[in-house]
Parts: structure tokens; sequence; C-alpha cells
């Protein structure tokens, strides 16, 4: 099955799937890149029960939590969120990066 994906010169998006547990973990588990998303850093168990509800709850907008990758090897640097707002006619925009990708332009 062919995931949707958005390509840029040096980044790879591509929706949340159960095999990017692990990455996620690495990066939602580090104090400096959730400092101010949500309650903060989350154990393994909470990031797999995430990705599982992202990736069940997909709809025809393509919207939602999408990883953001290096283009050049595929290392997972972040994620990336697209939420219509409720009570508005705009999208909502969230993102998290590996506090090492920070500064990068």
């Amino acid at each position: 099955m062919t995931h949707p994906s958005i390509r840029t010169k040096r980044l790879v998006l591509t929706p949340y799937e159960m095999r990017d547990v692990d990455e996620l973990h690495r990066a939602m588990s580090d104090p400096h890149v959730m400092q101010h998303i949500g309650k903060g850093v989350l154990t393994r168990p909470e990031v797999q029960d995430i990705v599982s509800r992202v990736a069940a709850g997909r709809n025809e907008t393509g919207m939602g939590w999408w990883t953001i990758r290096l283009k050049e090897d595929g290392y997972l640097i972040g994620q990336i969120c697209l939420r219509p707002e409720k009570d508005l006619a705009e999208i909502a925009v969230g993102y998290a990066l590996d506090a090492a990708f920070w500064r990068q332009g």
C-alpha cells in the first residue's frame, strides 16, 4: 500500500504509522522537545497509543499527525500536525523537532 508523502529538498513528511513508534518515542521522551507540548514527555506506551489512534482515525482530508524525516537517510527529526479548527475556517499547525535540528532554517 502506498502512503501519501510530502517531499521538499531536505525532508519527507508521511502520516504516522505503527512502525514509527520507537522513533517518535525518542523525540517525545526528550524534555527539551516536549517542554511546551501537552503534558510534556511521554512514555513508549503513551506514544504507541497516540500513534494507534491517529493511524486509525485518518480521514480523507489527509490532515492529522505526520512524521518529519531527513530525505537523505530517513532519520526521524520530528512531527507535524494539520488540524481544522472547530469554530474557525482555519487550519491549526503544530510541530515538534528533535533539539539537534533546531535553528536550521
